[in-house]
């Protein structure tokens, strides 16, 4: 009856995939070419774009409320 993948929070992988690697040696009008490597996450290279996120505030939330009535 329920879908099991609601409420699932998810996280991004990297905000871009490619990562330059010689930014220090670049100069505006310059002769140098950028050079990019692919971004990588905890090692390894990108294949997904999100992740799910798998922690205690991500898994247990709670809400308490106040009611109060004036007659």
């Amino acid at each position: 009856m329920l879908n099991p993948k609601w409420g699932e929070l998810k996280t991004i992988n990297a905000s871009s995939i490619l990562v330059p690697r010689n930014e220090s040696s670049l100069v505006a009008g310059g002769t140098v070419k950028p050079e990019f490597w692919l971004a990588t996450d905890r090692g390894q290279l990108i294949t997904k774009t999100f992740r799910d996120n798998q922690t205690v505030s991500s898994t247990y939330y709670m809400q308490f409320g106040l009611r109060y009535l004036f007659n």
